[in-house]
């Protein structure tokens, strides 16, 4: 397993293990996050991260807001890339 490949499953990992309660508070029972890619800057000093959110049974129009996995997502960049700025993507998916 590559380094990228390992920081995707620590960033999952994170996101749905430690922060799970969270994301299934908001985003339903059986939702979770899962990290597509992450690229990293050459010349300037950034993370990119592309991420699906993959709802659960119910889906509702009041939980289609990305903005609790953008903020997991900064949260859980900081214990491995502090000093760098984040830039996500995200898009959701059933």
């Amino acid at each position: 397993m590559d380094n990228k490949t390992r920081l995707i499953k620590l960033i999952e990992e994170y996101l749905n293990g430690v922060k799970g309660y969270l994301v299934f508070e908001f985003y339903g029972e059986g939702s979770s996050i899962k990290i597509n890619r992450v690229d990293f800057g050459i010349t300037k000093n950034y993370v990119s991260i592309d991420a699906k959110i993959l709802l659960g049974e119910m889906i509702t129009e009041g939980i289609l807001d990305e903005s609790l996995a953008r903020i997991l997502i900064e949260d859980s960049m900081v214990f491995f890339f502090p000093n760098s700025q984040i830039r996500t993507c995200i898009t959701f998916d059933v």
